[in-house]
């Protein structure tokens, strides 16, 4: 029986120690469709990422991602590293001034 009781334990703590994903949900900047392939194609190169995907509508970036290989605050400067605000987490101002005016904020304000 101790030995049962012993193997289960190593069991869980196993599977607590692999596959620790995460849901998130980002909002960002993030203008039109040209912003959504920018960020997802950034944020789905990290390692540890399973899904990232923006809505445009609500600018909110979905993400699941796997804890024990990358933080949440890792994920925000990788999409301010492409130029969008991510939660908190400014944009970088460089990456910014290089986005088309449509991916700037107000670029779809002007008719």
């Amino acid at each position: 029986m101790k030995k049962l009781g012993l193997l289960f334990g190593l069991m869980l703590v196993a599977s607590l120690s692999f596959g620790q994903t995460k849901k998130a949900k980002i909002v960002t900047t993030a203008q039109c469709g040209m912003c959504k392939q920018t960020i997802e194609k950034a944020v789905n190169s990290l390692d540890g990422i399973e899904t990232a995907e923006l809505d445009v509508t609500s600018k909110k970036l979905r993400v699941k991602y796997d804890m024990s290989k990358i933080t949440l605050d890792a994920i925000r400067q990788k999409v301010a590293s492409v130029g969008y605000q991510a939660d908190d987490v400014k944009a970088n101002q460089k990456a910014y001034d290089n986005l088309p005016p449509c991916c700037q904020l107000g670029g779809h304000d002007h008719k």
